[in-house]
């Protein structure tokens, strides 16, 4: 870009052929001196050319930009505009708020846009953001995939439920009980630590309720913003706090005009206004603050290759990031306060003693060193609307510029009765499953104890049985015995063939056996318990081979006896 100077050293960013470039511009000076008013003439200048004006960042949260929708008032700028041929205006600004159930619902307010952002469209940057990690770690991966896993119509509580089941996986048979302050979360499942720190980093969004269902009306159109040239679109965060949360705004809504531009089919330029970057992306910055200065880096290279340009200023030259200091294309240096500050530039760029003595004490207010055509300060030309001063309110201007006021209680009670519908999707659905749960565990102990109870019929049926079994074998052991040692009965009938066959036993061996146990019973063997289990084995053993090769043996083996005998 070449500039022309014009009108006792003021400066114009036309090139020779009245055209702006595309550039990254940083504005440096102490506060006071007049880095918003350049900031809004060189807006004036890329406004004039059809870029687009995106005020995305209002670090103060005072609506320093939306200042512009007034006529200057003040004379020192009035002279301004008189001695380069502008005549005082109002800008066309369209307001953005994220919303928040901290927003008024009973004040009138300025027309301001208040949006969400849809959950199901966040990318890593946001969700890198918000967990305060860069790297591929399976929090990241959880999040991820459980917000593309999301319908259109799922919020934050299906988000978090998502995240859950798939952190929970496999873990069954434990008793959990959902927490409604907590997501509905059931607590001790699976790696509780994972959830835990993905739910302890969404929780302030159900305050802050600007992360939406997918079809949401409130969602930002950013296709619809990028093309609309004629107004300035000024963004705040007047009403959030949480500096965590102002920062993820800032990176959503940059975010969302890079993915914009990159699929938008109609040519569109943008001029990016990033006031204070030094909040965004300052020295050597840690936490959230390190997530933030690393993409908003990568989005201000992005958008300068695709033809667009961004501006930013800080109170402090060594506060911001080395490399967004060294990919300014554009630098302009006013009047310093800090001593280091001043050696740190002046080392930098070598200036000699003459312009490092300028930046303590510049001769005119408003004036700047542009780096790299240090021979003599310049002025850039103030924009030719209105200008926040020192004491202003924007509210009470707004008032007294007799604007149109409104209240926002049905937007804010429509938002109430979304996440109320939200939520109680979720309960009902959490009280069918605990339901079916109950139900379940109920049956199952039901069954359990019908179980145990038919399980100790069939004991007490075999415990009978075996009482009755026992009673049998010992009648048994005692009629061998006797029918053994009776000596009333013919010898040949006191065979243990004959006595196994009238005591019904299979085997004339069980039927010796039998004997020999009862008589060391009536002895009182110390023995007997285990020659008893012994033959309970034997008599339910199937011994029909053995007894069929041993029967003509022993008939002629008590004949032999007899004759003996």
């Amino acid at each position: 870009m070449r500039f022309v100077t014009q009108i006792n050293q003021y400066l114009s960013l036309k090139d020779e052929y009245g055209k702006v470039d595309n550039q990254q511009i940083g504005i440096y000076a102490k506060s006071g001196f007049g880095k918003g008013l350049a900031s809004e003439g060189i807006m004036e200048e890329y406004h004039k050319q059809g870029y687009t004006i995106l005020c995305i960042a209002d670090p103060k949260g005072v609506w320093e930009s939306a200042f512009q929708m007034f006529k200057p008032n003040e004379r020192y700028h009035l002279e301004h505009l008189s001695k380069i041929g502008k005549i005082p205006q109002e800008k066309k600004v369209k307001l953005y708020h994220p919303f928040s159930f901290a927003l008024p619902s009973n004040e009138y307010l300025p027309e301001i846009n208040f949006y969400t952002f849809s959950l199901k469209q966040l990318g890593r940057p946001e969700w890198s953001l918000i967990n305060e990690t860069e790297s591929d770690t399976d929090t990241i991966k959880i999040i991820l995939q459980a917000s593309q896993e999301l319908t259109k119509e799922d919020g934050i509580y299906n988000l978090m439920q998502n995240v859950q089941n798939m952190i929970k996986g496999k873990s069954e048979g434990r008793k959990k009980k959902a927490d409604p302050k907590n997501f509905y979360l059931e607590t001790g499942v699976g790696t509780t630590k994972s959830l835990a720190e993905i739910s302890n980093q969404v929780k302030p969004f159900r305050r802050e309720y600007l992360l939406a269902k997918d079809s949401s009306p409130y969602n930002i159109n950013w296709e619809k913003i990028l093309l609309d040239k004629e107004n300035y679109h000024v963004f705040s965060t007047h009403w959030i706090k949480d500096e965590k949360i102002q920062d993820f705004v800032v990176l959503s809504l940059f975010n969302g005009v890079v993915e914009t531009l990159r699929h938008l089919r109609k040519s569109c330029k943008v001029l990016v206004v990033l006031p204070e970057i030094n909040k965004l992306c300052g020295y050597r910055p840690e936490g959230h603050k390190r997530i933030l200065s690393k993409y908003i880096k990568e989005f201000l290279g992005i958008i300068r290759n695709m033809g667009s340009s961004s501006l930013s200023d800080s109170q402090v030259w060594l506060d911001v990031d080395e490399e967004v200091r060294n990919k300014n294309t554009e630098s302009f240096i006013g009047e310093l306060k800090g001593g280091v500050d001043i050696d740190r530039i002046t080392k930098a760029y070598g200036y000699k003693r003459e312009i490092k003595e300028q930046l303590r004490k510049m001769e005119y207010k408003n004036s700047y060193f542009r780096v790299g055509y240090e021979d003599d300060p310049v002025i850039l030309w103030f924009s030719s609307a209105g200008h926040k001063e020192e004491n202003d309110n924007f509210f009470d201007r707004y008032r007294k510029e007799k604007k149109l006021l409104k209240k926002y209680s049905e937007q804010i009670n429509k938002m109430r009765e979304m996440y109320d519908e939200e939520e109680n999707k979720v309960k009902e659905r959490i009280k069918k499953q605990e339901r079916f749960e109950r139900e379940r565990r109920e049956k199952e102990r039901r069954e359990k104890e019908e179980k145990k109870i038919e399980s100790q019929k069939t004991e007490q049926k075999i415990e009978k049985l075996k009482g009755k079994v026992d009673e049998n074998i010992e009648e048994k052991m005692k009629r061998c015995y006797e029918m053994s040692v009776d000596s009333n009965l013919d010898k040949r009938e006191r065979s243990w063939r004959k006595i196994a066959q009238k005591v019904g036993l299979k085997s004339h061996l069980t039927a010796k056996k039998y004997a020999e146990i009862y008589e060391q019973k009536i002895k009182g063997n110390t023995q007997l318990n285990q020659l008893e289990e012994k033959m309970q084995e034997q008599e339910f053993a199937d011994e029909e081979d053995e007894l069929e090769k041993s029967d003509e043996e022993s008939d002629e083996e008590e004949f032999d006896t007899e004759d003996e005998d």
